[in-house]
């Protein structure tokens, strides 16, 4: 039932009886109208109560990306269920892991991932439903109706998604729905306040165009559900990548097929893809406005390799992350290159948690409308949530320092840093430098155990050409303290990363103690 909260689902109701017949979802598949993915959602919803969930249940989507995907996500919220992000790339392990930290009491399962889960499910007292997606969408054909009479919802009803990588062992950030709109998926309206879901709405109702926004993200992360509650926000076209592995031709191809407007990358993995790509073949992009990076670092080199071959679009970069949503932005044109802006919202703490002064690295600290704690963690929840001066920030480990023009530099997190010889190196800032060397492609800097230094300062690299490493430690030498330049350089064909574009860590140090 639509309350006039500030509710993903109550938004999603507005815009199915607002601007119903406007496409809201394109896949490989088909086409969807907000009307029908609303009607859809509703019969997965409805099939979820009949199954006896409610209020507060958390339930698995466990799946690769499809259109199910959005169903599942938007009924849990309909019911005021708390949709649990699953990893598909977890090992068994990991996924009992998972399933059991996260209280899951039902899951709904790719066919594909489904004998995972029954073999754990002995390990999962909790988990009391289990059923695969073929089953369900054959017995909603027949039996469920799209009535949407549930209960009034809130603006407090929950989110919770879960993070992995830096943090180690998946951990659950939960947020209230309306914190997580306006610090995630509010900021094509420039965060201007949402009086209800109806204002939403009119405003979308108003454009002649829809903006076409392009996920290549899995939807399991969170840089996928906020991009496409950033697109339900504005009433926009959601345009899902649904093939099991990134491939440029594949993105390009849907981007010249559909007018995309905007498209998200995942560091220099995928930008050096699509790049090669756009050197080897034409397509017509003339719809293509941006392309926005987050979750990995995009060398300057490559957001200009970009720029040279669509001299029209702009890149930009996304500060963010599931402890404070989407923070900051930077924006690369062919003529400028702007950095992250200080602003209100944003400030450098040292470990007293007092702000730092300029040119100082400290961890970067947001306020405003944050998340409320870590689920069922308290020690974690106590460690990154502080209460500083009255006032409540979100600092998750971010470092980076501001200058005397009010930029904010990054340059990684606090767990990535290099310890050698009692100097801090934060590989980031090395691996920016290497990155503008001529004729490097990719380049990742990690530290490796030494006897002598604690851990020594190793560069991997790959490039097209025999690279002379003598003359790259001098370039890097000209640009970086001795301490921070790396000991060791390894080119390699190509630097091994995931689906999606971050690196394979536990590969890269194979290669090097190989």
């Amino acid at each position: 039932m639509y309350g006039g909260s500030i509710n993903i689902a109550d938004i999603l109701e507005s815009h199915a009886r607002t601007i119903g017949d406007r496409t809201a979802v394109i896949t490989s598949d088909s086409t969807y109208s907000y009307k029908e993915i609303n009607n859809r959602a509703n019969k997965l919803a409805n099939y979820l109560l009949d199954s006896g969930f409610s209020r507060g249940d958390h339930i698995a989507i466990h799946s690769r990306n499809r259109i199910e995907w959005i169903d599942a996500f938007y009924a849990c919220l309909k019911i005021r269920a708390i949709p649990i992000n699953i990893n598909y790339r977890y090992t068994r392990n990991e996924l009992k892991y998972l399933y059991n930290i996260s209280d899951t009491r039902g899951a709904i399962v790719s066919e594909e991932f489904l004998s995972d889960v029954i073999a754990i499910q002995n390990d999962l007292p909790k988990l009391e439903w289990v059923e695969d997606i073929e089953s369900i969408y054959k017995k909603l054909d027949t039996k469920f109706n799209s009535n949407q009479d549930f209960e009034e919802r809130s603006s407090d009803d929950l989110y919770i998604v879960y993070t992995g990588g830096t943090t180690g062992m998946p951990k659950g950030v939960v947020w209230r729905q309306e914190d997580l709109i306006y610090a995630a998926m509010n900021k094509a309206r420039n965060g201007n306040k949402i009086d209800s879901p109806q204002q939403l709405s009119l405003e979308a109702n108003k454009k002649i165009d829809q903006a076409r926004i392009m996920c290549n993200s899995p939807m399991m992360h969170a840089s996928g559900q906020w991009m496409m509650g950033s697109a339900l926000i504005i009433g926009a076209v959601f345009i899902l990548y649904t093939h099991k592995s990134f491939i440029a031709s594949e993105c390009l191809s849907i981007v010249e097929q559909n007018n995309v407007n905007s498209i998200n990358i995942i560091g220099d993995g995928m930008a050096v893809s699509l790049i090669n790509e756009l050197k080897k073949n034409k397509y017509s992009l003339k719809s293509l406005i941006s392309i926005n990076n987050g979750g990995a670092f995009l060398s300057q080199q490559n957001k200009n390799e970009l720029i040279k071959l669509l001299p029209h679009i702009f890149v930009m970069d996304v500060y963010g992350g599931s402890e404070v949503g989407s923070a900051l932005a930077k924006i690369h044109t062919k003529d400028k290159n702007n950095e992250f802006k200080y602003d209100e919202l944003i400030k450098i703490f040292d470990d007293s948690l007092n702000e730092c002064s300029i040119n100082t690295v400290g961890k970067i600290g947001r306020t405003g409308n944050i998340p409320l704690a870590y689920y069922n963690d308290s020690k974690k929840t106590n460690e990154i949530f502080k209460t500083i001066n009255g006032i409540r920030w979100s600092i998750p480990g971010d470092l980076g320092y501001k200058t005397e023009s009010d930029d904010i530099v990054l340059i990684g997190r606090d767990s990535s840093c290099i310890n050698t010889g009692g100097e801090k190196v934060y590989p980031k800032e090395v691996e920016s430098v290497i990155t503008e060397y001529p004729d490097i492609i990719d380049a990742v800097v990690i530290g490796v155990e030494d006897k002598i230094w604690g851990e020594k300062v190793v560069c991997c690299f790959s490039s097209n050409k025999s690279i002379d490493t003598n003359n790259l430690k001098l370039f890097c030498k000209n640009n970086l303290a001795d301490y921070k330049v790396p000991k060791l350089f390894i080119q390699i064909n190509s630097i091994p990363r995931n689906e999606i574009g971050k690196v394979d860590f536990k590969k890269l140090k194979d290669i090097i103690y190989v």
